[in-house]
């Protein structure tokens, strides 16, 4: 993971690279607390892996945690999402807060 931080007061961002090991992979920001997140997928999709969401879990419980998730479709004919097996793809993430 590399990242860039800049403070400005109680404010922070945080960015970096996380190679995916799993379909679900908690990230530490090195933020206290988290308010936002994103991220993208480097480079293009491919039907092993052809998206990226993240989420920010209870700050309380997980403080500084974000959730990177990464998702293929079912098929070449099914485009509904399932849960990624194909890992070690890069995702760009940018994370808000504290």
């Amino acid at each position: 993971m590399s990242l860039v931080h800049k403070t400005d007061g109680m404010n922070g961002m945080v960015a970096g690279l996380h190679t995916t090991v799993a379909a679900s992979d908690a990230v530490t920001t090195g933020l206290r607390y988290v308010r936002y997140a994103f991220a993208t997928l480097e480079g293009d999709p491919a039907l092993a892996v052809s998206m990226v969401s993240v989420d920010v879990p209870d700050q309380v419980a997980y403080p500084g945690i974000i959730n990177i998730k990464t998702w293929k479709a079912t098929s070449s004919g099914d485009t509904t999402p399932v849960a990624a097996t194909t890992f070690s793809k890069t995702v760009n993430w940018i994370a808000f807060g504290d």
